[in-house]
């Protein structure tokens, strides 16, 4: 009786710990389905910025929704100083998680005006 019970306390712990593990593995996989759609928005408003032309490239923030969680996309243009045909441009994409804890991905880049045609 007493192995049948110590088998049954030792099955017990393992399934326990089986079960938090697929748990977090729940929890991390959410985060990075979130994480990947944070790039892709990031990604598209990128693109959406290099349409305008060169001088017209302004910071800005914009809101959009995705399985109920609320992405915010602001971007902050700069002149390089050193350099009249550069532009910095950060992206931050914000959000928050089903837990309520933030989460911030920054992207940088930098956009460049040619030479001809001037734009």
């Amino acid at each position: 009786m007493l192995e049948l019970m110590m088998a049954l306390a030792i099955s017990a712990i393992i399934i326990s710990f089986i079960g938090m593990a697929l748990i977090g593995a729940a929890r991390m996989n959410t985060l990075s389905q979130a994480h990947n759609h944070a790039s892709t928005l990031a990604e598209q408003k990128i693109e959406h910025l290099r349409r305008f032309s060169f001088s017209n490239i302004q910071s800005g923030v914009d809101t959009t929704y995705d399985n109920n969680i609320r992405f915010v996309r602001e971007w902050t243009v700069t002149d390089n100083m050193g350099k009249p045909r550069i532009k910095d441009v950060e992206l931050k994409v914000t959000w928050t998680d089903s837990k309520g804890v933030d989460h911030v991905s920054i992207y940088n880049t930098i956009f460049y005006r040619n030479a001809y045609p001037y734009r």
